[in-house]
């Protein structure tokens, strides 16, 4: 059965969602009081751990074995700020019990973040998403009014790389074959390893409502930067 995608560009913003700033990594022997992006070592050293009083909202500063730094700027913020330190936001959802919807029933909330975003575990009575940031609240939600919903459909939490949508994606770019060379050089297997050290977990993760809409099901994306909604077709609509 062919699947269709309509995206519905639903994404949420609040202040500290709003940079969009390009990923990268750059080495430098030491770090000055204004970091200059586009320094960058010819050698390259493996990282041995991260140098927590040096984040920012977007940036990690790394050491490496031979003492120099790696700073690593990401596209979204991966911390926020509590109490004068920058913590790391962690977008992997939990039930919490204190959390309560619309219908007095646990939601799912991110582990760890600035603002609070809290996702029912169904839609119906009235029940919303919500995200909270310095005393203001968004929701947004599906009308019982809407023909032939079925809101009592419950949320399933799943792996954003396993959502129908990038499934689907994923299948019209075209594949390439790929040879894995064993005899990699010792900066590759370095390289390698750093961007292990570089990549965060949990920054983002998935909730679906199956067969909210007659053939349609409901994807919604949480990320630092907000929360996006995704309609995914399953069968042609009249």
């Amino acid at each position: 059965m062919k699947k269709t995608l309509r995206s519905l560009s639903l994404v949420l913003i609040i202040a500290i969602f709003t940079q969009i700033i390009t990923p990268g990594a750059w080495a430098v022997n030491e770090l000055p009081e204004k970091f200059d992006i586009g320094a960058q070592s010819a050698e390259i050293s493996p990282i041995i751990g991260e140098v927590e009083e040096l984040r920012d909202e977007n940036t990690k500063h790394f050491i490496c074995e031979d003492g120099s730094y790696v700073a690593v700027m990401y596209a979204d913020p991966v911390h926020y700020e509590d109490n004068g330190a920058w913590k790391d936001i962690d977008n992997a959802l939990k039930l919490s019990e204190k959390v309560r919807s619309a219908a007095d029933k646990a939601t799912y909330i991110p582990k760890a973040g600035a603002s609070l975003v809290s996702i029912p575990q169904d839609l119906a009575d009235g029940q919303k998403i919500t995200m909270s940031h310095q005393g203001y609240t968004i929701g947004f939600g599906v009308s019982a009014e809407n023909q032939n919903v079925s809101l009592q459909s419950a949320a399933e939490l799943i792996a954003v790389d396993e959502l129908i949508s990038n499934t689907l994606l994923k299948n019209t770019a075209s594949e390439s074959s790929v040879t894995e060379n064993i005899n990699k050089s010792k900066r590759e297997i370095i390289e390698e390893h750093n961007d292990e050290m570089t990549t965060l977990k949990n920054r983002s993760s998935a909730v679906t409502y199956d067969n909210v809409f007659p053939g349609a099901d409901l994807e919604y994306i949480l990320s630092s930067k907000g929360i996006k909604e995704n309609i995914v077709v399953n069968t042609a609509q009249s």
